[in-house]
Formats: C-alpha cells, structure tokens, sequence
C-alpha cells in the first residue's frame, strides 16, 4: 500500500473536497502505538460499512502474513478489509480519509491514528442514536456488560450511561447456538441463564419495535414486541427509546 504520514493532505484517490490521510501505513516506516478504546474501534467499524473509492483490487498488510482479504467483525457480519476507504468528518469540519485497513492496523499492530481522528469517530458514533431505515442502531457497541439484574425485569447495564431493561418475554441464542426462552414473568431463577452475559462486550443492539443484541461470543439476545413496554433503553443525555405497546418505538435524544 502506498504510504502517507498521517495528517498530510490526501492524494490518494478521487475526491471533491479537501481530505487528509489517517493509517496509510508501510513497510520500513514507523508509526505510532497504543491503546485505542473498545468502544472508538467499534464505532470506526460501523463506519467503514460506508465504503468509499472502492478499489478493483486487495491491499494486503505489509506487517504480518494475514489472508487477504482480511475479516473484521462489523456490526452486520463480517467487514473485508482492504479494498476501499472510510471517511470520518470532524466538528471542526476537517475530512480524514483511511484504508479500512487501518482497523486490522489498530488491532493486530496496536496502532494508535492520531487523537483528533479518534475524536472525530467517536464524535460520530458514541452517545448517538443512528437511524439505519427501518431500524434504530443503540450506541452499545464495544461496551462491555457489567451488570446483570433481576427484580420483575431483566437488565443489562454497560455502564454508569447506559441500561437496557426487558419486562417482555426474550429468547437468549447462547454461544454454542442454543435457544432459551426466557420470561421476566416466571420464576427469578429462570433468567439465570442470562448470567452469561456479564463481562460479555455488545458488538450491535438493534431495534425495530423488538430489541436484538449480539454479543462477542456470538450469543445474542431477542426480544419481540408484546401488547405493553417488552423493552427500553436509557443512554446518556437523556436518551430513552422505548418499545410501545403493539412495536411503535418512542424515542427521545438531544438534537445534534
């Protein structure tokens, strides 16, 4: 792949507005490393499903013997990696335009884009509900259940900002791909299955009138509309979604 340093003025490809390069990296040339957090990865990863100047060919990585193309797991399945680019706007207005290998880059090689790149994707994707046609996309992604609880619901809290509380009946898809149905209803002790979900990270939380969580270990959790409020969201900023009686979806978020 052809190298630039980062932040320089993009060249790269067609464009009809101004752009500058982020994780254009190469053999021989050093870059800069560290950590980068779970929940910006996931974000840039929902970003990259956007592709833009998509190429003819593969790009492989210069760093390690990965299979082209390289598999990244995105919020709908897998991402290829390799063939075209994601762009990312800034508050400030600035266009950063990356190989959407910069995302095998972060995670196989612990590269670190520079900090206004990373506030700019978590800009756009953190504490933001994202409307995706007929389905609303909860900015859960990357974050991590710490929380399990139990009263006449079952909760799921990531954080001090986000919870997720279901009064509905659900069905909870366990690693290995077993159903189990699971009503709040019925005996505390039949949600115990759920427990498994604690320190499991969220990679997508759909809702469509029902609610539809995956999880990194291919778990995922469901829940269908019911004749009262199956479900309900609270995010930061005063960020509710709730599931309406008969599947209407109320939501409230602060504009932009």
């Amino acid at each position: 792949m052809t190298y630039y340093r980062d932040l320089s003025p993009y060249e790269y490809g067609e464009s009809d507005r101004p752009m500058v390069n982020v994780g254009w990296l190469g053999r021989g040339r050093e870059f800069p490393t560290g950590p980068v957090a779970p929940t910006v990865v996931a974000g840039l990863a929902r970003l990259a499903v956007d592709e833009r100047n998509v190429y003819r060919g593969w790009h492989e990585c210069e760093f390690c013997d990965a299979e082209s193309p390289i598999e990244f797991p995105g919020p709908e399945g897998s991402l290829l990696l390799g063939h075209a680019e994601v762009h990312i706007t800034g508050p400030d207005g600035v266009v950063y335009a990356a190989p959407t290998l910069i995302l095998h880059y972060i995670e196989a090689h612990e590269y670190r884009p520079p900090t206004e790149f990373l506030s700019a994707v978590a800009q756009m994707t953190e504490g933001r509900l994202v409307e995706r046609g007929d389905r609303w996309e909860l900015p859960m992604g990357g974050r991590v259940v710490e929380q399990c609880l139990v009263d006449h619901a079952f909760s799921l809290r990531c954080d001090e900002a986000h919870l997720i509380r279901i009064e509905g009946p659900m069905t909870y898809w366990d690693s290995n791909g077993w159903p189990h149905q699971v009503d709040p209803d019925s005996e505390p002790v039949g949600m115990g299955v759920l427990l498994q979900l604690l320190r499991r990270t969220v990679v997508s939380a759909e809702a469509a009138g029902g609610l539809q969580i995956e999880f990194d270990d291919q778990s995922r959790l469901q829940v269908e509309p019911d004749d009262y409020e199956a479900w309900s969201y609270a995010g930061p900023d005063g960020m509710r979604v709730v599931s309406l009686p008969g599947g209407d979806l109320a939501i409230w978020q602060r504009k932009p």
